[in-house]
């Protein structure tokens, strides 16, 4: 028994439960074109994970001379995937080795693309 508790910790019981079953997406690329294949993706992807992270390269010819680099701005293409609300959020990155970091920072799971060759989810 007692007269008065006090709660230092109090979170939303939802938001606990939530949190608990909480799947990471985080899917990688260029997105310098947005096509109705990857909009379909997300929204398949929705259904299974609580929150889609997406990493977007800010110039591929950074890492590889051979790559061409987007014909869309940086901004531009953050502002069409911002758009899209299927994506939780948006990180940009500069080369490849940098998406290992990333995924094991939101501690996201593997899943295989299916539309576009640049794009990956993690």
């Amino acid at each position: 028994f007692y007269d008065l508790m006090i709660d230092d910790r109090a979170i939303n019981a939802d938001l606990w439960r939530s949190r608990l079953n909480l799947r990471t997406c985080l899917i990688t690329g260029v997105f310098d074109s947005i096509n109705i294949e990857l909009c379909a993706q997300l929204k398949r992807l929705r259904k299974k994970f609580n929150n889609i992270v997406v990493a977007i390269q800010s110039d591929p010819s950074l890492e590889d001379k051979n790559a061409k680099s987007p014909k869309t701005a940086l901004e531009d293409r953050i502002t069409m995937l911002k758009s899209i609300r299927d994506i939780d959020e948006i990180l940009v990155f500069r080369v490849n080795s940098d998406i290992k970091h990333i995924a094991s920072q939101i501690q996201a799971e593997i899943v295989e693309s299916e539309n576009q060759k640049e794009t990956e989810c993690i």
